[in-house]
């Protein structure tokens, strides 16, 4: 029983891809399970690090699967923007960028050799995934305010990434090895 107790936080972490797919692929037909679904996909992000801490369960694959599955899950979501939702080209332009943004993190994260300090999100960054996943719900829910989420997600989203980038830049200088 403990064991089942103690990966309670990886379940939720992992239960965030079929929220997000069922909330998408629900919107045209059922908007309010939807926006239920859409939202339990925020939440979950905000409430499996919380109950890992308080299970005294946090663990390597958890704080790996959450971060792999928030850019995983806001991936799927914005691949949905870019492919079936009516938005502007400019819109779907900056969307391409936070695409490329987790791309890129991603591999230097799966780079990394273990020797070195691993690069963690800032809370800038968590900042900026938290607004993305608010701005994701409210597209659908409250249109009209969808780019005063956006943008502001965005642009933190874009400033946390040139820190990263600075940060692995400055650590892999301090190894003296290659960056990629």
């Amino acid at each position: 029983m403990k064991n089942i107790t103690k990966n309670i936080p990886n379940f939720i972490t992992l239960a965030r891809i079929p929220l997000l797919l069922a909330g998408l692929s629900l919107i045209n037909t059922y908007n309010l399970l939807s926006l239920i679904l859409l939202s339990l996909w925020f939440l979950t992000d905000l409430f499996d690090g919380w109950l890992a801490r308080k299970l005294q369960a946090e663990s390597e694959f958890g704080r790996v699967a959450d971060h792999v599955i928030d850019g995983f899950t806001l991936m799927l979501a914005y691949l949905y923007f870019i492919f079936l939702a009516p938005m502007e080209f400019f819109i779907k332009i900056m969307i391409v960028m936070i695409i490329f943004r987790i791309i890129i993190i991603a591999v230097i994260n799966y780079q990394q050799n273990t020797k070195v300090e691993k690069l963690g999100p800032s809370n800038l960054g968590k900042l900026g995934s938290a607004l993305q996943m608010i701005a994701v719900i409210y597209y659908f829910a409250f249109p009209e305010l969808f780019l005063v989420v956006f943008v502001p997600a965005f642009s933190l989203s874009m400033i946390s990434a040139v820190n990263y980038f600075r940060d692995y830049v400055k650590q892999k200088r301090s190894l003296s090895t290659p960056l990629l």
